[in-house]
């Protein structure tokens, strides 16, 4: 059994990078060492119900992938009804217009309640790990800065206390990990790079650059007598590593699949670089 896992892993990176197909992945492949992973997916940004046609829920449903799913009502009524001690109450404030204001006009409110119940998840059951498939690069930052700015905005109070008490948590040494998807396009690796010192900037949480969809690391790839367009692909690889080398933690094969669940079952043998 795999014993020096994080408690949180947020996949994070630009669109198009991969983010779902490598976050079911590597839930997948903490099951398979004995870790009690959860695919955690946030599926509204607002109050409003969620939608029934969320992709990245499907998948995981499709392809057996433990999954918890968050909707935004239900953490913050369950946040209200815990301070006001009435889940009849909490559910009336949180449908009035002004609580409904108030997740709009404070950025980055919405992900703070989030996080909160996530971490109050992880803090019911001391085995559950969480693979956060954040939706982008600056869906991790507003999630992270809210959640420092208001332990300042706020200096006292219960708002305070319990902002605090998330950011001892996700700080704590071991306790979370930043997984930085990129593509091996120079811009790209630079992008993520950039990202990597901002989100440092922002919180002292550990991070790891991860190159995906890596044709250089396709087995037999290297040996082949490749098209043009395929070699200069290969060449661009072996100057991004050259380059960046020291600084991208880990490099994930691209996959030869073309159904959903086929890639993701491909790339699992990979996933123990993202421990």
């Amino acid at each position: 059994m795999l014993s020096d896992h994080k408690r949180l892993y947020i996949i994070t990176g630009k669109g198009g990078v991969g983010k779902t197909a490598l976050s079911l992945a590597f839930t997948k492949y903490l099951r398979t060492q004995g870790v009690k992973a959860n695919y955690l997916n946030f599926t509204t940004a607002n109050l409003d119900k969620p939608k029934h046609d969320i992709q990245e829920i499907i998948q995981a449903k499709k392809m057996d992938v433990p999954l918890t799913a968050l909707n935004l009502y239900d953490c913050a009524s369950g946040y209200v009804a815990k301070k006001l001690k009435s889940q009849t109450i909490a559910k009336f404030v949180v449908k009035t217009p002004f609580f409904k204001a108030l997740i709009s006009m404070i950025p980055g409110f919405n992900y703070t309640i989030y996080l909160g119940q996530a971490l109050e998840l992880l803090k019911q059951d001391p085995d559950q790990v969480f693979v956060l498939d954040s939706p982008s690069s600056g869906h991790a930052i507003t999630m992270l800065e809210a959640t420092k700015n208001f332990g300042e905005i706020f200096q006292s109070g219960s708002l305070f206390d319990d902002t605090q008490k998330m950011l001892s948590h996700i700080y704590a040494p071991g306790f979370a990990q930043i997984n930085i998807l990129t593509l091996p396009i120079l811009m790209a690796v630079n992008e993520a790079m950039e990202l990597k010192e901002q989100l440092k900037s922002i919180a002292p949480i550990d991070s790891k650059v991860v190159c995906n969809n890596s044709f250089a690391r396709l087995e037999g790839a290297t040996e082949m007598d490749l098209p043009n367009f395929l070699q200069k692909k290969l060449d661009t690889e072996r100057l991004i590593e050259k380059e960046y080398g020291e600084q991208i933690q880990s490099f994930i094969p691209h996959s030869l699949r073309n159904i959903d669940e086929e890639i993701v079952n491909d790339l699992v043998p990979h996933m123990g670089q993202l421990v």
